[in-house]
């Protein structure tokens, strides 16, 4: 009789999952990761949008700070000391820009460090619905994130996002543009 009880004790202390709540917990699995894996598969074209979207604050915050300090400092001078390699505009207190590179040296000197890079395009544009889609020659896959265009009608910079480009075939690109007077606008092409 002893040894009977014994062999009791010990299946009543093995304890484990049955095959049901096995199958019940692989379910509540299959429908979770069903639900949320879409979510998840391609949030690449969302980090672009955000990349975009912090360039386009940090320009539109440093075109204010930029023109706040030159208001500060009583409208003289061609420079504002905390961004010294950023030429003032006489007339309206905002950078001076005249061409790719200085819509380049704009966005670079800026910008906090750690921002996107950024290369001067290499042809002369009037508005944004003209800019090249060769990008100053660049081969395929773009070594910056961001191509800068002086626009001559405007005076303004563009400033045209080909880290989601993928061919220059068909490029549908997003691009930042701030004018004269620190407004800053963002459209595709």
């Amino acid at each position: 009789m002893k040894s009977l009880n014994i062999q009791n004790q010990n299946r009543a202390s093995q304890t484990g999952f049955t095959i049901i709540e096995l199958v019940v917990v692989i379910l509540l699995l299959g429908i979770l990761a069903a639900t949320a894996l879409p979510r998840f598969i391609d949030v690449t074209s969302e980090a672009h949008d955000a990349v975009v979207d912090a360039v386009e604050g940090g320009l539109s915050t440093a075109h204010a700070l930029y023109h706040a300090e030159y208001v500060g400092k009583g409208n003289v001078g061609t420079s504002v000391s905390s961004y010294p390699s950023v030429a003032a505009s006489a007339t309206t207190g905002y950078p001076n820009v005249a061409s790719n590179s200085d819509c380049s040296t704009a966005f670079d000197n800026m910008l906090q460090g750690g921002h996107p890079s950024v290369v001067a395009g290499s042809s002369a544009v009037d508005v944004v619905g003209n800019l090249p889609t060769d990008f100053s020659g660049a081969s395929e896959p773009l070594t910056s994130e961001f191509v800068a265009f002086y626009l001559t009608t405007t005076q303004a910079c563009s400033y045209v996002y080909t880290a989601d480009v993928s061919s220059f075939a068909a490029v549908t690109a997003k691009v930042i543009t701030i004018d004269t007077d620190g407004d800053v606008s963002r459209s595709t092409f």
